[in-house]
């Protein structure tokens, strides 16, 4: 804003012209106007500089390069995982192409989960029409313990999904359910076959390790939980399936 200081013409200016005095308000208002407009947005930049600065680290980390690399893992499988659903329902059509993949990736979280607990590192699950899913070790396992046990809690989940599928059929008498629970059962005994790289295959070798052997003890539980999951799975797939035919 103008003043005595700045304004050569301010102490003569009641001797000016009236038009000329209108026009000079006319101008000390604009200038009041833009120097208000200017503190406007020098108070704003302020606020907004000392708001980043006091959440640069959310910011930086919410703009940070982990999560579009976590999103594109998450876009890929998910993007897979249509793809195996709209390829099976070409054959059993979409309902039933829809369960049995979710059931799949109830297998594989198995697995996931087991890494997780190990500390470990793997890729999210990868769904390939027609043949399945898996998921990738980005590490070792610590030792051949580890290596069984995320083998084997695959088929242990599934197990459970499955179990879910049958209970469902039997509170709703809809063949569908004890379809899919046919189905996950037989799934998952298949994975539990001892040839590489099956998870069973992937537990034997672990069991007969000869370059990191497990103890006795652990040895004689995991074989046992195996063969008893691997038993349960055979008996409910008979079960299931009979179940599925009679409704």
């Amino acid at each position: 804003m103008n003043s005595p200081q700045n304004d050569p013409l301010a102490e003569i200016a009641h001797l000016l012209p009236p038009e000329m005095q209108q026009q000079r308000r006319l101008e000390r208002q604009a200038a009041r106007k833009q120097t208000a407009e200017r503190s406007a947005a020098v108070g704003a930049g302020a606020v907004l500089l000392a708001l980043f600065l006091k959440f640069k680290t959310a910011l930086l980390f919410l703009l940070g390069f982990k999560w579009i690399a976590l999103g594109t893992k998450l876009l890929l499988s998910f993007g897979t995982l249509v793809v195996s659903i709209f390829a099976w329902a070409q054959m059993f059509g979409l309902w039933f192409a829809t369960g049995f993949v979710l059931l799949i990736l109830v297998h594989e979280m198995g697995h996931v989960i087991a890494i997780r607990a190990y500390g470990l590192k793997a890729s999210v699950p990868i769904f390939v029409p027609f043949f399945g899913a898996f998921v990738a070790l980005k590490e070792m396992p610590p030792n051949s313990k580890a290596a069984a046990v995320i083998a084997l809690a695959g088929p242990a989940l599934g197990t459970v999904g499955a179990m879910a599928c049958y209970a469902i059929g039997v509170y709703t008498r809809a063949p569908i359910w004890y379809a899919l629970a046919s189905t996950a059962f037989f799934i998952n005994l298949f994975n539990l076959i001892p040839i590489y790289p099956l998870d069973g295959g992937r537990v034997a070798a672990a069991l007969f390790s000869r370059t990191a052997p497990i103890a006795r003890g652990d040895k004689a539980l995991l074989g046992m939980q195996a063969v008893s999951l691997a038993l349960l799975l055979f008996v409910m797939w008979r079960v299931a399936g009979v179940a599925a035919h009679a409704t």
